[in-house]
């Protein structure tokens, strides 16, 4: 008797704890590497590259979160923000975009700010491995700022301005004064 519940226990214990459900799985997600943002009439437009695809999917709508999953949509798979490493924003108001990101809580505070003019083909025509290279031996040899974007956004919060990093069109990294 005593055998038949511990062995009934045992197999209802098997189902419940087996770890199946609706979750989405590890290959039906689309890793994220960079994120590109502009802005303009209102409109925000992404760019997005993942890690291990040398392709660029693109995203407009009225705010970051619903251009990216537009640019989502473009791809086919779930978008996994969590491990990118990087967003270049050509926005004007970095202000109000960055503290949306970090209230959106998908991308991690602790992700690299890089500023620019163009920011969509920042991200669609560069190499964003090689870029986050460059920025990392920069940072390390005290040529470059390597900021998250929360060290971006309490700069602005504090002061009105960040000195941060800047890629141009053709992937040069300079250093540059973002404001609100």
């Amino acid at each position: 008797m005593k055998k038949s519940i511990i062995s009934i226990i045992l197999l209802i214990s098997a189902f419940i704890l087996s770890g199946c459900s609706s979750k989405t799985e590890v290959r039906d997600r689309a890793f994220v590497q960079a994120i590109g943002i502009s802005e303009s009439n209102d409109k925000v437009s992404v760019a997005v590259r993942l890690f291990d695809d040398d392709s660029s999917y693109q995203g407009t709508g009225s705010s970051f979160d619903e251009a990216l999953k537009n640019a989502q949509y473009n791809q086919g798979n779930d978008f996994f923000t969590g491990h990118t490493e990087f967003i270049v924003s050509a926005s004007s108001d970095n202000k109000k975009l960055l503290s949306g990101i970090i209230k959106s809580n998908d991308i991690p505070p602790s992700c690299t700010f890089i500023a620019s003019d163009s920011a969509l083909s920042a991200i669609s025509e560069a190499d964003c491995d090689k870029i986050a290279g460059i920025i990392k031996i920069r940072s390390r040899s005290g040529n470059a700022f390597r900021k998250s974007i929360w060290n971006v956004l309490e700069e602005l919060n504090d002061n009105g301005f960040s000195d941060t990093d800047m890629i141009n069109r053709s992937g040069d990294i300079k250093t540059a004064r973002v404001s609100t």
